[in-house]
């Protein structure tokens, strides 16, 4: 199908109409360059894409990326994106990427990050990515991370052996369900025994991983007792340290590669963070990659269209006159919600009700406190050097 001219094409005053695609395995980038001239002749001008980075295996949304130095293999190659980009300028139409800086997914080793932190605590070198409390008032968190992915009491699980430490690849991890974390080799050094009694014994399996730099525990734990920053209660985001200068590098280096090459017409930057720690480098970092997209001359919009997704009432400047836009969806909501609440009746969230529901997300299964549960199975142990966790 050939370009028509129903509608005004010239988008360097921006998107006129997007067109959101989740990709995903199921959903690559080769079949959403099939699409294009089917847009096109709707009317769309952009496409809207959910994050292309790698992300956890099977990711449906591409929220938990594992990775920005690569996109997604599931959705296919830089190739099949530059083609995409080839088959939307065709049509005079563009690209603009939602990205996640804040958070990364975790969970295995496809995050190297956060797996090195694992391995080797304050002193690896991406320690200083995440916003960890090294220095915890809980002694048993100092120089840890404690991990609150476990489905039920730690004790319970290592005397069922479903904690289990496994040879992959000639390296010792600790696996559990689909959740993996390295094993450093000092530990196993220090506990001397084979990968057999390991798993068969819970003392010795107990005493390796007090070694290590990270601390199991019950998932509900996470609300009260976790020593890192994570999005909004989800301990499997853990927070980056993107107001780094370092770690803004590494986030965005592929993505001004991908705007030097003129594939992508514009960011949305999704769950925005530490504006006022942000706010003084942003306008260098903004002229960076302007000036990227403008040597390589990648066509309409030198400067990328950047919006931001951020909460309603969150106040910020824009540093050094950056034209960053903030999302207007939840204004929009929040109209379409008092209307419903007035033609329903439906009775707003009071103190009392968020209180509630607050105390509710600190709560755990025992329907009492973290902090109380955790001197209550403290006080009934099963084994005897086993933490309450």
């Amino acid at each position: 199908m050939e370009p028509t001219a129903h509608f005004n094409r010239d988008n360097t005053a921006g998107p006129r109409a997007t067109y959101r695609l989740q990709f995903h395995e199921g959903f690559t980038l080769n079949q959403a360059r099939a699409l294009v001239p089917y847009l096109h002749e709707i009317g769309i001008s952009h496409i809207y894409s959910s994050p292309l980075f790698k992300a956890r295996p099977h990711s449906t949304h591409g929220y938990d990326t594992c990775d920005f130095t690569q996109l997604n293999p599931e959705l296919g190659t830089e190739a099949d994106l530059a083609e995409l980009a080839a088959a939307l300028r065709a049509f005079k139409m563009g690209l603009i990427l939602d990205i996640a800086p804040n958070h990364m997914g975790i969970g295995g080793p496809e995050n190297r990050w956060w797996w090195d932190v694992l391995a080797r605590g304050p002193e690896s070198q991406f320690a200083k990515f995440f916003d960890i409390d090294w220095n915890s008032a809980d002694p048993r968190l100092r120089g840890k991370v404690l991990t609150p992915v476990l489905g039920d009491r730690y004790h319970r699980l290592v005397e069922k052996h479903e904690l289990r430490v496994e040879n992959s690849r000639g390296t010792c991890i600790l696996r559990y369900g689909d959740n993996s974390f390295p094993i450093n080799g000092a530990s196993l050094k220090a506990v001397r025994v084979s990968l057999e009694e390991l798993n068969s014994n819970p003392e010795a399996l107990d005493a390796l991983l007090e070694m290590q730099f990270y601390r199991l525990a019950w998932f509900g734990g996470g609300d009260s007792d976790l020593n890192y920053r994570r999005f909004c209660n989800i301990s499997s985001l853990p927070r980056l340290c993107i107001e780094d200068e370092q770690v803004f590098n590494q986030v965005f280096a592929l993505t001004g590669q991908w705007l030097q090459h003129g594939w992508l017409d514009g960011l949305r930057v999704d769950h925005i963070d530490g504006l006022k720690v942000f706010a003084a480098p942003a306008p260098a970092r903004a002229q960076k990659l302007d000036r990227g997209r403008e040597d390589s001359g990648a066509g309409r919009n030198p400067a990328p269209l950047v919006g931001c997704g951020r909460h309603d009432g969150l106040r910020f400047s824009q540093p050094g006159g950056r034209p960053v836009g903030g999302s207007r969806k939840r204004k929009s909501i929040d109209r379409f919600a008092r209307a419903l609440r007035r033609r329903c009746r439906f009775s707003p969230t009071g103190p009392r009700q968020k209180t509630s529901g607050i105390a509710h997300a600190l709560r755990g299964g025992s329907g009492e406190p973290d902090a109380f549960v955790g001197r209550y199975c403290g006080r009934r142990r099963s084994l005897p050097r086993f933490h309450a966790r």
